[in-house]
């Protein structure tokens, strides 16, 4: 009965620190991954104002003024297709195509679709558009999925340990059977021990982040 009065707590203790530390590796995960995708998205906005500061300089190009009637203010130099767009279609205000120039249209997919307004310093309103398809890897870099999982050990091959039920391992292994995916274990340092034992069902991390450093196990 001592011994029993005694272990009660301590499993008590464990169940609590489990949940404390599952809590924890969430709130890691969860602000990682919002500082990621806020990364991405000023990267991606970046981009997008270098592409579109490109197609506007194709757009002040005097052969293009020339084909919507408007000349003042042109630039003389030859329309160049920026690299990353495939297509580009310049539209008047009646929405009829005076201009247009293709590059690389092997494929349709992957790509992005702005239009831009064109306007005119001399005539009130628009004088028509620019259309253009741009690969949209020159606006959002293709990195593959991330996946995050907490964890309550692992070691310095990627293994972990999780919290019994093994759902990680079958998500990331449902994942992996299908595209490109980077594991990613969020943990404390304290966390780390010298090995893991492992089943043919465990699926290994790509990268464990801690409050010390980033383990990327892809380069073991």
């Amino acid at each position: 009965m001592v011994l029993a009065a005694a272990l009660v707590p301590l499993a008590l203790f464990a169940f609590w620190l489990a949940r404390a530390s599952g809590r924890a590796g969430e709130t890691l995960l969860t602000a990682r991954l919002d500082a990621a995708v806020l990364s991405a998205a000023n990267e991606a906005g970046v981009r997008w104002v270098e592409q579109r500061s490109a197609l506007l300089d194709l757009a002040e190009a005097i052969e293009v003024r020339r084909a919507l009637g408007d000349t003042v203010g042109a630039v003389l130099e030859p329309a160049v297709l920026p690299t990353a767009v495939r297509v580009a279609v310049v539209r008047n205000a009646a929405g009829v195509v005076r201009w247009t120039r293709a590059g690389d249209t092997a494929t349709t997919q992957g790509v992005f679709r702005p239009i831009l307004t064109l306007w005119s310093s001399h005539v009130d309103g628009t004088i028509g558009n620019l259309e253009a398809a741009v690969r949209g890897s020159a606006i959002v870099r293709a990195t593959g999925a991330t996946g995050g999982t907490t964890l309550a050990a692992f070691d310095r091959r990627g293994n972990r340990i999780g919290y019994g039920a093994g759902y990680y391992d079958m998500t990331i292994h449902r994942l992996r059977s299908i595209k490109s995916v980077v594991a990613v274990g969020i943990a404390y340092a304290a966390q780390e021990v010298p090995e893991v034992p492992v089943t043919a069902r465990d699926e290994r991390l790509d990268l464990v982040l801690t409050e010390l450093e980033v383990i990327d196990f892809r380069k073991a």
